[in-house]
């Protein structure tokens, strides 16, 4: 008899943790239901649990034994207000979303997809996981006008807790294919005291949830979304799970078009010509030469000051580079030529209009042809780098 007894709960036991389990797995998506609006006897015997310690140690996590804890992240990106290469920064805007199974606050109803609506005063008194972020450089909770805070209990045990952050999030930029590059910024979630073996991390998934709603960027394109839930960090103390949220930012290329490579090359175009003019017009040419070089040089200098310092050689310094040794070059080829319009034979006469009749020829074509292979080079490499990026 005691032997049956023995087994009965045995087995009710495995029943239990299976029912659990069963649940916890359960709720990938946003959970959702009907608002139950006579909370009051609910909310009463939730409170009286809460506040009896021998029911109720907020300190103790509700994980079922030889099991893992699971909890369910989600995130609402309201707005995207920033992307910021010089700072290496993104601002931003979400809702993060936690469900998780407490077993300790289960209550009855027909309906498990019924549940109710909470004051966000209450979760000071839960066991709530302990998320935070890693790459965060700052963050605000937003109580304006109240806490905005969304606590939801449903009858399984499920609790559901939204809150609203704005952050500050570092983000790592490459800047070699600049401004053909594609910036990719991560939102990091993970625990701060609960390794992988004891709690953990999934996403909790919903049709449109990563959208955001408003963003508002004046230098990139947001082009994909990337959720990634096999992450783990080693630390000295263990190793924690995490999940990671990838955005990747295609950068436009209409500003640094009109600002950059239009004026570079006008200013090339207006060095040339110095080859129309007669060589032994010293000032004029002379004049044109430097003032082309010194307004390249300026302007190059302009478009590194809006940059980060960073020691790698950009798209960008290969495109100014080439267009200040183009010019340089008008001038040290007027140079050239107004030495040998200097002498008195026919013969070097001839050959400084030789001189200016093949650089007519040959800086336009090979500044064309440099144009075309540059441009054809990063697009290229732009493309697989996004692709190879986003595999990763």
């Amino acid at each position: 008899m005691l032997f049956l007894c023995n087994h009965r709960l045995l087995l009710a036991s495995a029943v239990h943790i299976l029912y659990i389990s069963h649940m916890a797995e359960a709720f990938e998506a946003v959970p959702n239901g009907q608002l139950i609006t006579d909370i009051e006897p609910i909310l009463t015997q939730l409170t009286r649990i809460l506040d009896t310690k021998r029911m109720y140690n907020r300190h103790v996590a509700p994980r079922v034994k030889g099991h893992k804890m699971l909890v369910r992240v989600g995130v609402n990106i309201q707005t995207i207000n920033a992307v910021d290469e010089i700072s290496r920064e993104m601002h931003m805007n979400l809702f993060v979303r936690l469900a998780w199974i407490d077993h300790r606050l289960k209550w009855y109803s027909a309906n498990e997809t019924n549940y109710i609506v909470a004051g966000g005063d209450i979760s000071d008194k839960l066991w709530v996981p302990d998320i935070f972020f890693p790459n965060e450089r700052l963050g605000i909770k937003h109580t304006v006008t109240q806490n905005n805070v969304n606590l939801r209990f449903y009858p399984n045990g499920q609790i559901f807790l939204i809150v609203r952050y704005s952050l500050i999030l570092a983000c790592d930029m490459a800047f070699e294919l600049f401004p053909f590059d594609t910036q990719v910024c991560i939102l990091h979630l993970e625990s701060i005291k609960y390794t992988h073996d004891f709690m953990e991390l999934k996403w909790m998934y919903a049709d449109y949830d990563i959208d955001p709603v408003y963003v508002k960027l004046a230098k990139f394109d947001l082009v994909d979304k990337q959720l990634n839930d096999d992450c783990n960090r080693s630390y000295p103390i263990g190793i924690f799970n995490c999940l990671e949220l990838k955005f990747f930012f295609k950068r436009q290329l209409g500003y640094h078009f009109v600002e950059t490579y239009l004026p570079c090359i006008l200013i090339v175009f207006a060095s040339w010509i110095s080859f129309w003019l007669d060589p032994k017009s010293a000032p004029a040419r002379t004049s044109l030469g430097v003032t082309s070089l010194l307004t390249i040089f300026g302007h190059g200098n302009h478009v590194k000051a809006s940059l980060p310092p960073v020691s790698v050689l950009k798209a960008i310094d290969i495109w100014i580079m080439v267009c200040e040794f183009y010019v340089f070059a008008t001038l040290v080829e007027f140079i050239l030529a107004n030495w040998m319009a200097r002498k008195e034979s026919l013969h070097h006469y001839r050959r400084h209009r030789n001189i200016d009749q093949m650089s007519r020829k040959l800086f336009p074509v090979t500044f064309i042809v440099f144009c075309l292979l540059y441009s054809f080079y990063y697009i290229q490499v732009k493309g697989n780098y996004y692709d190879i990026v986003r595999i990763k």
